[in-house]
């Protein structure tokens, strides 16, 4: 079943995504064709050619945009991560944008936007305890979400990764008390392009 949405094709599932026509143009203006893979793990993203907005692209599948020939830039604006919905906190890749050339002919959006890095942290509790978890930066602790007793892989949303970044888990309410560390060259082994990153917590001094 084909569903329409004009200006983007989900090659992957042979659908057209169709998010508002392109810049005018004359019946003899050639078109190119470039294939766009949106890496960042379940987000939402809104992209624009030379400054012409085509849409919002929400899927991890390969999408295929169709461009004038001769377009330069590709701009996109994350919008949406819905791994990152925890107790009001959100996470640090919302709103992040950037721009790529469009003179090849695939594009990716990967997890490291304008030159910063982003990582997203899946953590098994392996502890027989609730545990409480936070991002450690710059000398501040943002305290993200509870981890239930055996919760498989809890998803924490995406976060910017610094020489001073530490992923903390403590077994006190709110943050506190001793804690578990992952150090930023540990949550820097994360998955290329999607960022993502599984861990698993086991103790807590």
């Amino acid at each position: 079943m084909r569903r329409q949405f004009v200006g983007l094709t989900a090659v992957a599932v042979l659908a057209t995504l169709s998010c508002g026509k392109g810049p005018t143009e004359s019946k003899n203006q050639e078109s190119v064709l470039i294939t766009l893979d949106l890496s960042v793990a379940d987000a939402a993203a809104i992209l624009s050619v030379d400054g012409f907005v085509y849409g919002t692209v929400s899927t991890n599948l390969p999408i295929t945009l169709e461009v004038p020939s001769g377009s330069k830039s590709l701009t996109y604006l994350i919008t949406n991560s819905p791994l990152g919905t925890i107790q009001d906190v959100q996470p640090d890749i919302i709103a992040a944008s950037g721009t790529v050339s469009v003179a090849g002919s695939s594009i990716t959006i990967n997890n490291v936007i304008s030159g910063t890095t982003y990582f997203a942290p899946v953590i098994a509790n392996k502890l027989g305890a609730v545990a409480y978890v936070g991002i450690f930066r710059g000398g501040s602790l943002t305290c993200l979400s509870p981890l239930l007793v055996g919760e498989a892989g809890k998803d924490l949303g995406y976060w910017r990764l610094t020489a001073d970044t530490e992923m903390r888990a403590y077994q006190s309410l709110g943050c506190s008390g001793t804690y578990h560390a992952w150090n930023s060259t540990q949550l820097s082994a994360f998955t290329p392009n999607s960022g993502v990153l599984t861990l698993s917590l086991t103790s807590i001094p």
